[in-house]
């Protein structure tokens, strides 16, 4: 009895995880498209006041989204992280892509494997 009450919840939480992503995951990616095409933040150098100030605009455009699509309060939290695990994801895949580069062009450089370099090879090369 008590497994077949477990596995009905189960079954409903489910439901309602693939509610929220039916809801939410368009918005996300709504919200990674308003980010991408917006041009007047500012990057990099800059006062917090004035950079903050640049995207306000940004981010009156995204609650008048969040308003039209009647977002519930608890649902914006999870938007947020969606779209942070996209640009995440994103920024994982480059830096292993590089790392891997970077190993290869290490092992052609030395003809061996990075952890295989002594530090009196290292010295011999830049003295070179």
């Amino acid at each position: 009895m008590f497994n077949k009450v477990k596995n009905k919840m189960k079954k409903e939480e489910k439901d309602l995880t693939k509610e929220r992503d039916d809801r939410c995951v368009p918005i996300a990616k709504e919200f990674l498209s308003l980010v991408g095409k917006y041009e007047k933040g500012i990057i990099g150098d800059g006062k917090n006041e004035e950079i903050a100030e640049s995207y306000r605009p940004l981010a009156k455009q995204i609650l008048e989204m969040y308003l039209e699509k009647n977002i519930r309060v608890h649902e914006s939290g999870y938007i947020h992280r969606l779209v942070l695990q996209s640009f995440q994801t994103v920024q994982d895949i480059i830096i292993n892509s590089l790392n891997e580069s970077l190993k290869k062009a290490e092992k052609e450089m030395w003809g061996k494997e990075a952890s295989e370099i002594t530090i009196k090879e290292i010295d011999e090369k830049i003295k070179k």
